[in-house]
């Protein structure tokens, strides 16, 4: 079977072997499909083949759980569904960032003229003496000062 590579890498590190994509070849053959393996690492010095594998095919085990997770973040493992569902999250989480920035901005000067917010305590009521009570306007269970105080 023949194959093309995708991608060769220009530049391989001291000690690591050099990775090539790869894919079927158009031919006459059309039964030929895919093959087993997407990705060939080669020794950059000998070119001898060192491993092989189907790249985010986690069905292949540990050597793909890398890839596996890298497809998961960046598209959910969907493919190209995965994609635009990450893109339309972003794009509402986008617009629900500036609908709570306006939000912690404070209200306009016209609302606050049309409707003034009432205070919370009115002035007279809540914690204010009685005038000449000893009990400090709280009534006793006759229902006046005086009567709690004789």
């Amino acid at each position: 079977m023949h194959a093309w590579i995708m991608y060769a890498p220009l530049k391989v590190e001291p000690g690591h072997a050099a990775r090539f994509f790869i894919r079927a070849a158009p031919g006459p053959d059309v039964t030929q499909g895919e093959l087993p393996n997407d990705q060939v690492f080669v020794n950059p010095y000998t070119g001898e083949v060192v491993g092989e594998r189907k790249w985010c095919d986690i069905t292949q085990g540990l050597k793909n759980l890398m890839p596996f997770i890298y497809r998961l973040h960046y598209s959910l493992a969907l493919g190209t569904v995965g994609s635009y569902a990450f893109g339309i999250v972003a794009l509402l989480w986008t617009l629900d960032c500036f609908v709570g920035a306006y939000l912690t901005f404070p209200a306009g000067r016209r609302q606050r003229e049309s409707s003034p917010h009432p205070r919370p305590f009115p002035a007279s009521g809540r914690g204010e003496k009685e005038a000449g009570s000893p009990a400090g306007g709280r009534r006793g269970r006759c229902g006046s000062a005086a009567a709690a105080t004789s």
